[in-house]
């Protein structure tokens, strides 16, 4: 039998599917592979596939039938693939009928290069317009069938927002509201949760190719395992809710020992992302924690592989598979182009300056997407007033040239022990290391503000301001502002001894449940202490002489280092302010207390007034409400005092809106005494 030999895929939107002979379970896999046009108003009947690729060791034959048009008949091919594929196609194969199902290993020639790179173009296409998308988890083993079924019902009993993560009881949870109730632990015994982790620690929830192929057939998908099929629909909402709660709790400490709840914590954790971006959707500007723990065997595919699920911000913004470029170009070209398609810079947010570099030929301006972040995400905004300021110029294609404000220099970084953000450390180790972190840092600025001051500031840093009243609607699985005040009180005070922790404010589940938060939130970071009392939380690579910066088109306050002397690169075009002659790479993304709501340029909010996001939205719009009347409105209550400030300083005519930008904002900022610079990154 001759080896297969594929014939070119010429025409647009051309695809190869297979047709699945039956067959019983000890046959071979014979299949028929013939090509078919993807057309958008009348597309093929098929189910695409998602499953792991596996070892490329011990290839198994498949048996492919061909049709020789020219001779009018058909003829036989193998093809070698890996056996993760032929299990795939026997646990698919139907005993009675041809199957017919599209697999990128079989449908696309893996050799030539060229086509490779077309047909990932059209890979959202093929599992979009499938049929079904069946992802094929394995053969069934450790107990996987129970887990599924376990599972298959929480996801029944509950509905999920995943645009504001809120959970609710479902039509037919009514009598189980526990599920719904995120302060509530999951009422499982050790079957059930020993199962669950064998099936979640599955490799098929490692690849990255899968986030976009569940995703793009998301309300069709099932999970195939054995013979037992879930909708993924049910596996995702079962999934998000049970990353939400207590794990940590005593009721599940006889179910699980410690490291087994780390194990647990860490993979539910992972495939929690899998549930939650294959509704979401995909951002490059989050993209790093989005595929956190997901594996390919090249490093391209990390930006390849979501390019059909992203966003709409940055839908259309030009990247092209090229199989032929390196891992660094890809990802500078895609860091490049994602700037210029949304004018901003909110890509810095994956940045973080390593010690040891796998690709040490990238800018620090582009992150590295082979690595992941596994930190939580920092929710933040520009105010409308500063939004659309010139953010950036690209310099010979290496150098971004951007415009920003120096904000403090840091003067001390205390680390934080992976105890406190270890899943499988006990309540008590968690507490312990957040006291010693609170006194460490307090020592260092008492003499600046007060210890009541300094522990609202130390709180909010912990949970990054990420509080249920930040949002609207009030996010459920969110804690308020003032519980946690009282819980970092309660931890930073008096200890009775004897290894005995304080009494706290609440329960130990809700507290458990509460510092997993900031578990997830210090992880690999430190606390960041700057000039005139600042703190914050910021990259754990930050160092004592480090610049924060805010720089214009970033939601986050970003940490600079200086890195040399500048003394070739022309003026950027348009813009007069102080040019600086030093280059800085970019260290990361920080949060400090007193610098996330635009206080550096308009000073800080009116004691009484808060700033939220809308849960609704992707975009996470804003806007300000009067804790004491409940009035919100959308216009920031310090644009009128800072416009007239300029109008004062016989900078604007008017203080309106529409004279600052006519004036133009950055000319205006400068003219006002700001110390508006550039800051040449590298």
């Amino acid at each position: 039998m001759t080896t297969l030999k594929y014939q070119p895929l010429i025409q647009a939107r051309e695809i190869r599917l297979i047709d699945i002979f039956p067959g019983n379970t000890s046959d071979i896999v014979r299949v028929h592979l013939y090509h078919s046009i993807l057309s958008q108003e009348n597309p093929p009947h098929y189910e695409a596939l998602s499953y792991v690729w596996g070892s490329a060791d011990d290839r198994v034959a498949v048996e492919v039938q061909l049709a020789d048009s020219a001779a009018g008949v058909a003829h036989l091919a193998r093809l070698m693939v890996t056996p993760n594929l032929t299990t795939a196609l026997r646990h698919l194969r139907y005993p009675d009928r041809p199957r017919t199902v599209w697999a990128d290993a079989i449908c696309i020639n893996q050799e030539d290069h060229a086509e490779r790179s077309r047909q990932v173009l059209l890979m959202a296409d093929v599992y979009h317009r499938a049929n079904r998308v069946i992802a094929f988890l394995g053969p069934e083993c450790d107990d996987s069938t129970y887990a599924l079924d376990t599972l298959e019902h929480v996801g029944a009993m509950v509905q999920v927002n995943f645009a504001n993560g809120d959970v609710s009881p479902s039509l037919a949870g009514g009598d189980e509201l526990h599920w719904a109730d995120m302060q509530q632990p999951p009422p499982f015994g050790h079957r059930a949760m020993l199962a669950i982790y064998h099936l979640i620690d599955r490799e098929w929830f490692d690849r990255v190719w899968i986030r976009q192929e569940i995703g793009l057939g998301y309300r069709g998908a099932v999970l195939l395992c054995g013979n037992k099929q879930t909708p993924w629909q049910h596996f995702s909402r079962a999934v998000f809710t049970l990353r939400r709660k207590p794990l940590t709790h005593e009721g599940l400490m006889g179910v699980l020992d410690a490291a087994q709840r780390r194990a647990f914590g860490d993979r539910l954790s992972r495939v929690d992302t899998v549930a939650l971006y294959s509704v979401r959707g995909f951002r490059l500007a989050n993209l790093r924690r989005q595929i956190a723990g997901s594996r390919c065997s090249d490093a391209r595919d990390r930006i390849y592989g979501v390019l059909g699920s992203l966003r709409e911000v940055e839908r259309g913004i030009g990247i092209v598979p090229d199989y032929t470029l390196t891992v660094a170009e890809v990802y500078t070209d895609a860091a490049r182009k994602q700037m210029l398609h949304t004018g901003g810079l909110t890509l810095f947010s994956q940045c973080d300056l390593s010690a040891r570099p796998r690709f040490p030929e990238l800018p620090s301006w582009v992150p590295d997407w082979s690595t992941e972040l596994s930190s939580s995400i920092m929710h933040a905004f520009v105010p409308l007033l500063l939004s659309d300021l010139p953010a950036f110029d690209l310099i010979d294609g290496r150098l971004i040239r951007a415009w920003g404000i120096r904000c403090g220099t840091v003067s001390r970084v205390i680390p934080i022990s992976e105890v406190l953000s270890d899943k499988g450390s006990s309540l008590a180790d968690v507490m312990l290391e957040m006291r010693r972190v609170f006194h460490d840092a307090y020592k260092a600025v008492a003499a600046q503000c007060s210890h009541e001051g300094f522990l609202t500031a130390f709180a909010r840093a912990l949970w990054l301001g990420d509080f249920a009243d930040r949002w609207f609607p009030a996010s459920s699985h969110r804690p308020p502002f003032e519980d946690c005040v009282a819980l970092t009180a309660a931890i930073v005070g008096e200890w009775p001894g004897h290894g005995k922790i304080p009494t706290l404010p609440f329960s130990d589940p809700v507290a458990a449940l509460y510092l997993d938060i900031v578990r997830d939130a210090c992880r690999t970071r430190a606390l960041l202490l700057a000039q005139d009392g600042y703190v914050g939380l910021a990259p754990g690579t930050t160092a004592v002489g480090d610049d924060v910066v805010m720089l214009f088109g970033c939601n986050a306050p970003i940490v600079v280092r200086s890195a040399a002397t500048n003394a070739v690169y022309p003026q950027s075009s348009g813009h007069d302010p102080l040019i600086s002659h030093t280059q800085y790479r970019v260290v990361g993304e920080c949060f400090v207390h007193g610098m996330m709501d635009g206080e550096i340029i308009l000073g800080d909010l009116p004691h009484n007034v808060h700033s939220q996001f809308n849960a609704l939205k992707f975009d996470r719009s804003a806007r300000y409400i009067d804790v004491k009347t409940k009035i919100a409105r959308e216009e920031d209550p310090r644009t009128q005092s800072f416009l007239a400030r300029l109008v004062e300083k016989e900078i604007l005519s008017l203080p309106t809106l529409e004279c600052f930008e006519k004036f133009g904002k950055m000319k205006a900022l400068t003219k006002a005494g700001y110390n508006v610079q550039t800051f040449d990154l590298i």
